[in-house]
């Protein structure tokens, strides 16, 4: 496999050769139980190292050669020194991929690319979705990685509810819905058919209290945008992958 790295802020691309996996969970995720609600761009990354699989993220799939994700899942891997060290000037940018000799096999309905949107700047009060491969929470109870990946709806919010670094970035989350650390990379999407994703999951904090007895999490999470991106993605990927306009 060859490895080559470029960068992007919170966002990077791998090939799938790094087969997924995810540590943060999704809250009240739900599985796909038939194809309607089936997301066959879903990607989980895992790492082969010494004999063994092990969990580094989410991820989708946007070609047959490109998976996208969270910059600091690669860091976490490789390093943030070695990731820039072939890119001195791209350290304020970051996206990385993998690219494998054999590209991704499109099956229909299990497995095919998500479409990215040109020029979709999610606004506060607008519902989205966002899915994931790590551990998933019901009820206020976290449980362990899912064979699967799970999904929710989750809100947009103001600049104010969670902590943002740049105009790059969005909040996300509240009540019983969000990601928790782990689900890093997943995308965050519109539900439409076709669908089309607009964020990538960054970061966040949650908090955890108690009403009548039930316990509440509350996610103030922070999503890199798409849009910010596309022309870059455009760059990186050789023109294989595009933004699209959403009507």
């Amino acid at each position: 496999m060859m490895v080559r790295i470029l960068v992007l802020t919170a966002l990077f691309a791998c090939f799938m050769s790094c087969y997924a996996i995810g540590v943060m969970r999704i809250i009240d995720g739900k599985f796909a139980k038939d194809k309607a609600n089936a997301l066959p761009f879903m990607a989980s990354l895992k790492v082969y190292q010494d004999g063994s699989y092990t969990f580094l993220c989410s991820g989708s799939i946007i070609s047959n050669l490109h998976i996208l994700t969270a910059a600091h899942c690669y860091y976490s891997l490789f390093g943030k020194d070695q990731a820039t060290a072939d890119k001195p000037e791209s350290r304020t940018k970051a996206i990385g991929y993998l690219r494998a000799h054999t590209p991704i096999v499109f099956k229909e309905e299990t497995v095919a690319p998500i479409r990215l949107a040109h020029g979709v700047f999610p606004k506060p009060g607008e519902k989205f979705h966002v899915a994931g491969f790590g551990n998933h929470t019901s009820d206020g109870n976290t449980f362990g990685l899912p064979s699967t990946y799970t999904f929710n709806g989750i809100d947009i919010k103001n600049n104010d509810w969670c902590n943002l670094r740049n105009e790059r970035e969005f909040c996300a989350g509240g009540d019983d819905q969000g990601t928790l650390r782990g689900d890093s990379g997943g995308p965050l999407y519109k539900n439409d058919k076709p669908r089309y994703q607009v964020g990538v999951v960054a970061r966040g904090n949650t908090d955890r209290s108690e009403l009548d007895d039930e316990v509440v999490l509350t996610d103030h999470g922070v999503y890199t945008s798409v849009a910010a991106y596309c022309v870059f993605i455009e760059e990186v990927t050789q023109k294989a992958v595009k933004c699209e306009k959403v009507l």
